[in-house]
C-alpha cells in the first residue's frame, strides 16, 4: 500500500501539471449523460482537480482521508497524503490530512517537551510552515476561497448538502418498520437524485438500523479499547466518525474497504473483549 501511495502521487502531479486527465468516465448524472470529465469537476469554477484512477476527485480525497488515518504514524507517508488531498482539491480531505499531520506531532511530542527543547518547535514550525507553502502554491485564489468555506453554512454547497439531510432524516422517520429495520436501498437516491451526503444516514436510509449497527458497534469497540489504552487515539476515532457525516465510506468497493482497514488499525494492538 505504501507503494500504491507514491504511485497515486505521482500520477496525480502527472494530472495536475498536463491539467488533464488519465481517463473520463460517463454517467448517467442530474445534467443528463455526460463525460465526469475536468470541466464537470471544476473547470467552471476555473480550477483543476486530479482524481488519477478514481471516478472522480472527490474518491482520491476519501482516498487520501482513509490512508492518512491508517498510516497516522509515519510522517513522511503523511505529507505525501496531505499532497494528494490539495491536488485533489477536497476541502475535507486537506482539513482531515491536515489535523492528522497536526495530531501526529502533538502524539510523539508531549506538550512538555515541545516547550523545553527548541529542536521540537523548530521541527512544529518548519512542518507548519512547508504544509502552508504547499497548499499556497498548489492551490489557486478560487480553490483557496473554496477551502474558506468549507464550514461556511450560508455556502450554497453546504446548505444543499444541509437540505439533503434533513429530506433523509425525514424520509427515514417515516419508513414503515420493515424498512425501518432492513432500509430500502436506493430509494432517496431515485427520489432526490442524489445520496443523502450524510455517511451514517445514507446507512440508515439503504440498510436500515440492522445495517447501521453493523457499521457502528466497532466504532464502540474501538473506544472502548482507546480510553483503555492511548487517549489521543479518540481524537482519531472522532475524525473518522465526523468524516462518515459527510463521506460516505461504506459505498463502493475500495471505500468499504478501507472502512474496515481503518478500524483494524486502530483496534490492533489491543485486545477486544465480545
Amino acid at each position: 500500500m505504501k507503494y500504491f501511495i507514491i504511485l497515486t502521487l505521482i500520477l496525480a502531479l502527472y494530472e495536475f501539471l498536463n491539467k488533464q486527465y488519465l481517463f473520463v468516465v460517463f454517467r448517467d448524472t442530474i445534467f443528463g449523460f455526460r463525460p465526469l470529465d475536468e470541466k464537470f469537476f471544476g473547470g467552471y469554477s476555473g480550477i483543476f482537480r486530479s482524481k488519477v484512477y478514481f471516478e472522480g476527485p472527490l474518491a482520491l480525497s476519501q482516498f487520501a482521508i482513509g490512508i492518512a488515518l491508517i498510516f497516522r504514524n509515519n510522517i513522511k507517508l503523511l505529507y505525501a497524503i496531505l499532497v494528494i488531498a490539495i491536488i485533489a482539491n477536497g476541502r475535507l480531505g486537506i482539513v482531515i490530512c491536515g489535523v492528522i499531520l497536526i495530531l501526529y506531532y502533538f502524539k510523539k511530542y508531549d506538550l512538555a517537551s515541545i516547550l523545553l527543547k527548541p529542536k521540537n518547535i523548530l521541527l512544529i514550525i518548519l512542518s507548519f510552515v512547508v504544509a502552508v507553502f504547499l497548499a499556497l502554491n498548489m492551490l489557486s485564489e478560487t480553490s483557496l476561497e473554496r477551502l474558506a468555506e468549507a464550514f461556511n453554512t450560508s455556502n450554497e454547497g453546504n446548505s444543499d448538502r444541509i437540505g439533503f439531510w434533513i429530506k433523509g432524516f425525514d424520509m427515514y422517520v417515516n419508513y414503515d418498520i420493515l424498512h425501518l429495520m432492513f432500509g430500502n436501498n436506493g430509494t432517496f437516491e431515485r427520489v432526490h437524485q442524489n445520496n443523502s451526503e450524510n455517511g451514517w444516514l445514507t446507512l440508515l436510509l439503504n440498510n436500515g438500523f440492522l445495517g447501521f449497527i453493523y457499521y457502528f458497534i466497532p466504532i464502540i469497540l474501538v473506544v472502548v479499547n482507546r480510553i483503555k489504552h492511548t487517549q489521543i487515539d479518540l481524537l482519531y476515532v472522532i475524525l473518522f466518525v465526523g468524516c462518515m457525516f459527510v463521506q460516505t465510506f461504506h459505498l463502493g468497493a475500495s471505500a468499504n474497504l478501507f472502512y474496515w482497514l481503518i478500524i483494524y488499525s486502530l483496534l490492533k494492538d489491543t485486545y477486544v473483549k465480545i
